[in-house]
């Protein structure tokens, strides 16, 4: 297992990257921009958790938090963070590789 370091909410901010807020409950899924989101830039991501309600099904806590898949990786690759990807996230293409295939 890859022990990759935390995403903080600072660093979202600042690259423009979107939440992605997911519930386990009603499968729910959407964006929220961290700029709209209470707390320090040093906040781990995880620690969210428990702060967002689910818009369908109205289950408040228990989401899962992350940073929108695409624009992180693209963001990690242009700021030359290879580290942090994941190996999982390595097969995501990048920006304007999608038009060519």
């Amino acid at each position: 297992m890859v022990d990759l370091q935390p995403v903080r909410l600072g660093e979202l901010r600042k690259a423009n990257v979107p939440l992605a807020v997911s519930c386990p409950l009603c499968s729910h899924r959407a964006n929220v921009d961290p700029v709209r989101v209470r707390g320090p830039d040093s906040l781990d991501i995880k620690e969210l958790t428990s702060r967002f309600r689910c818009q369908k099904c109205l289950r408040h806590g228990g989401m899962s938090v992350t940073a929108e898949t695409k624009p992180w990786v693209w963001h990690l690759r242009r700021t030359r963070q290879f580290h942090r990807i994941s190996p999982m996230m390595k097969m995501i293409r990048d920006e304007g590789e999608d038009e060519q295939a």
